[in-house]
């Protein structure tokens, strides 16, 4: 167990002040306890280790050195303004037809092999990331996100 402590002490950095962050060592460091008869089983990750599925089986699930986009969300105007009246749905389906090119240009610009979305997506954007071999996370919570932001 010192190992492990030794290996944090040396390779965690306190949050920068810029940020308002605690400089506590310990909201970095998550400990999870297995019970087993001994240590054999621990190991020390210097990163994040979470559990989340990708959104479609038939998508990659290994990825060697990563190119990760993260996105917030991808319908706006629904978010942010609870005032928000959805319009008929001809201009909803239009809107959406035109939002989606413009994320497959911007897609293809930056070349993601991993794609990380707070929110969730359509089948369609879905099923287009899967030919363009991108593999998409969504529904990420806001904790996990603000956390992967500031490692990438």
């Amino acid at each position: 167990m010192t190992n492990f402590v030794m290996k944090a002490v040396e390779q965690v950095k306190p949050p920068s002040r810029m940020l308002v962050d605690s400089m506590d060592i310990n909201e970095c460091i998550k400990v999870k306890i297995i019970d087993w008869k001994d240590n054999s089983r621990s190991h020390y990750y210097n990163g994040i280790v979470m559990s989340k599925s990708i959104a479609s089986k038939r998508m990659n699930t290994t990825i060697v050195n990563p190119r990760i986009l993260l996105l917030r969300a991808l319908d706006q105007d629904e978010g942010r303004n609870p005032n928000f009246i959805i319009p008929d749905l001809a201009t909803k389906i239009d809107v959406e037809g035109h939002t989606d090119k413009i994320l497959e240009q911007k897609l293809d610009k930056i070349n993601p092999s991993l794609v990380i979305i707070q929110k969730d997506i359509s089948v369609k954007l879905m099923n287009m990331m899967r030919e363009k071999k991108i593999t998409v996370v969504c529904n990420l919570e806001d904790r996990k996100m603000k956390r992967l932001s500031r490692l990438t």
